[in-house]
């Protein structure tokens, strides 16, 4: 991804991280990796959309490769800390509806995520 698109991405993930309101260390790693897989600073500061309908429209602006890789890093997002927040399942589930994946592929991708 480039820049612009890695911070947009990251707009959406960095949502879902503070989606049940705390951010726990594990997840606070993970969005420091990605910021470091994305090739930016470890500083960068990243805001959150806080809603699903601005987590959608971040997403529809993301070109359609992205868009496939993003829902793939909120389910490791979600993951992160071991545990699942409905906030969590829901705006992936939001992102996974925009994206035509099921619901049943969503579930065992995040089964996945989550016995790792």
């Amino acid at each position: 991804m480039d820049p612009q698109t890695s911070r947009r991405a990251c707009e959406i993930i960095a949502s879902l991280l503070f989606a049940d309101g705390e951010l726990h260390p594990s997840e606070e790693r993970f969005f420091k990796s990605l910021l470091t897989r994305f090739g930016l600073p470890a500083d960068t500061k990243i805001s959150s959309s806080h809603d699903e309908a601005a987590a959608l429209t971040i997403l529809r602006e993301l070109p359609e490769p992205a868009r496939r890789e993003t829902l793939t890093l909120l389910i490791d997002a979600a993951a992160a800390d071991g545990s699942l927040h409905p906030a969590e399942r829901i705006l992936i589930g939001a992102v996974a509806d925009e994206l035509g994946v099921s619901e049943e592929q969503v579930d065992a991708d995040l089964k996945r995520a989550l016995s790792r």
